[in-house]
């Protein structure tokens, strides 16, 4: 009896063994079979094909159907006449008659991308490219690499490969190369310095693929709605490869904390009308170092304000509020700690030691004691408002911190008389408004060699909060607002309103920082200049430009609502999450960023 079980176990370790080694069939190969499980990227783009009916439901589809595809239909068919005004490296034609057929099935089954770190002090790396289904285009990618290698003077060589033909080019007089060839129904693309050879030994199961690796399957269980986009950093291999550098470099992983993120993973897809994101920094549970230590956790958050128990000051009513949790002195210790160990890894002791130096330098410019003091009686609750109507280009930006002790906040403000930045002296001019001291920095270049600046910073304390405007008029807004209850102010909007009630909150998981911004504003400013600059486009061209193509203002607005993002930690994680109808850039963050950043050298250069 025993004698017949161990045969039956016998041949069925032979099957799984002669499964494992046998050949993959054609046509039935997983795209992420051809990558390496170590990977520190792995991204995979799924194809519009597979999600067209959720992105048909969104705003932004709308908008692109009513306003825009007529606009670019069109333009798109006078593309070529581009080659004659900045001659291109390959004949127009032949770019259209190869990038056509392969862009369309881009488009239409994605492409899966993995880049692995080999070794970081020879800069070994590989990165691979699984375009699926492209395998019938492989004579069009074939004529345009070699177009192009024709340009660049590279020369193509054949590889045969374990019953494949793979065409390879070297890159100049380096180790790295380019190789592809097809693989089943995909086109597989090599760049780096490995050869396609480890690449094959992954398909055949010599080597782990990603189709292992944990990451890959915690991104495959899906964020909840259809995502066309995921991927993941996996920071295991990132941490090893830097770890054989050397001494060194085991204490900066030990000093940054990279050891404490394991992975960062994210998806993009649709979810009803908004373009949803989600992207997931992985953290340990125990004590954090490092970087991982500024994350937010779950001891506090930010809910109540939002909720209306505790109050945020009355803001513009049209406003973009970004509203956030951030410990200021530990973010500025956190980061600096970071930076000199990384400056130690990547340069000489030479060349570390002077740019230290200067980095002291540069923090210490404008450092302020009068408002280093102040830092103690700061608390963790800020605030950004952007709202145009107080300013252009975001020269009407807020910026807001509770404060926790706002008698010793005023005697430290009392004592601030003058604040130096760079070459610039900022005298502080103490004005009256409704009750409110406003402290205006008048900046003068003593020099006279510098422009003076049109710009008046200007900082008060209202109520239990410290709000710092590039002009007087943001504060003054929010003094007024105060004083006038009728007035309208910002609030949530009802699509914010609904998902904050979804996010499920608790003392596990707490809301650390949410924003909402609204697109329509800008699209509104801008198409009230199109008429004008078309009508000049039209003058310029002789009446050759047809003005009928450009879409009216509502036409772009009228799908749109607000976009709203939240930030969640729970115990081994901060979740970010987005909800868009269309992401335009924004000039507030910047200079948000900067005022912080000099803030942080004030208070925390020494």
């Amino acid at each position: 009896m025993l004698r017949g079980r161990s045969a039956m176990l016998a041949a069925a370790l032979i099957l799984v063994l002669a499964a494992r080694a046998a050949p993959v069939p054609k046509g039935q190969v997983a795209p992420e079979a051809l990558l390496d499980g170590r990977c520190a990227i792995y991204l995979r783009y799924d194809g519009y094909a597979r999600h067209r009916e959720a992105w048909q439901k969104t705003a932004l589809a709308e908008v692109w159907r009513n306003a825009l595809q007529p606009v670019c239909v069109p333009l798109g068919e006078h593309l070529g006449m581009l080659a004659q005004i900045a001659p291109l490296p390959v004949p127009f034609e032949d770019l259209q008659r190869h990038c056509w057929p392969i862009l369309e099935q881009l488009c239409a089954e994605g492409c899966v991308f993995g880049l692995r770190l080999v070794d970081a002090q020879q800069l070994r790396l590989q990165i691979t490219v699984v375009l699926p289904g492209q395998a019938k285009n492989e004579a069009h990618a074939r004529a345009l690499l070699r177009q192009l290698a024709e340009v660049f003077k590279l020369q193509i060589t054949a590889l045969q490969l374990r019953d494949r033909r793979i065409q390879q080019a070297k890159l100049l007089e380096t180790s790295w190369h380019f190789s592809w060839w097809s693989e089943g129904d995909h086109l597989v693309l090599l760049l780096g310095t490995e050869s396609p050879e480890a690449t094959l030994d992954v398909l055949e199961g010599k080597t782990p693929s990603v189709l292992q690796n944990e990451w890959y399957k915690r991104i495959t269980a899906g964020p909840g709605y259809p995502a066309c986009v995921r991927g993941y950093l996996y920071g295991k291999p990132l941490v090893e490869s830097l770890a054989r550098l050397g001494p060194t470099a085991q204490k900066f992983i030990a000093t940054s904390g990279l050891e404490d993120i394991p992975a960062i993973t994210w998806h993009l897809g649709a979810e009803g009308r908004a373009i949803r994101s989600s992207v997931c920094v992985h953290l340990s549970t125990g004590q954090r170092r490092g970087l991982a230590a500024l994350f937010p956790d779950t001891r506090s958050g930010i809910e109540a304000y939002l909720q209306g128990k505790q109050h945020l000051p009355p803001l513009s009513p049209r406003a973009d509020v970004d509203v956030f949790q951030m410990d200021l002195l530990a973010l500025g210790r956190g980061l600096r700690q970071t930076l000199e160990a990384m400056v130690e890894v990547f340069a000489t002791q030479e060349e570390s030691k002077k740019f230290l130096q200067q980095l002291d330098e540069f923090l210490q410019a404008s450092r302020v004691e009068a408002l280093r003091e102040l830092l103690p009686h700061l608390g963790q609750v800020w605030l950004i408002s952007d709202a145009s109507a107080e300013g252009l280009l975001s020269t009407g930006m807020l910026i807001g911190v509770q404060v926790k002790d706002v008698p010793k906040a005023r005697k430290v403000l009392a004592q601030l008389k003058r604040v130096e930045l760079g070459p610039f002296q900022m005298e502080v001019q103490r004005r009256q408004y409704r009750g409110h001291e406003l402290l205006c920095l008048n900046i003068q270049d003593p020099t006279g060699r510098l422009p003076t600046l049109p710009l008046v910073p200007t900082l008060a304390i209202v109520d239990d909060w410290l709000l710092l405007a590039w002009y007087p008029q943001p504060i003054q807004g929010v003094i007024l607002r105060r004083e006038f209850p009728h007035w309208s102010r910002w609030k949530p909007s009802p699509e914010a309103q609904k998902i904050l009630a979804s996010l499920a909150l608790s003392e596990q998981r707490r809301l650390v920082a949410f924003s909402e911004a609204d697109p329509r504003g800008t699209i509104e400013f801008l198409g009230s200049l199109v008429p004008i600059i078309s009508g000049f486009i039209r003058a310029g061209t002789s009446g050759q430009f047809d003005t009928t193509l450009l879409p009216p203002t509502q036409a772009l607005t009228e799908p749109l609502f607000p976009n709203v993002t939240v930030c969640l930690a729970e115990p081994d994680c901060v979740r970010i999450e987005t909800y868009e109808s269309l992401r335009l850039p924004s000039l507030s963050w910047g200079l948000a960023g900067f005022m912080i950043f000099r803030f942080v050298g004030w208070m925390a250069g020494g």
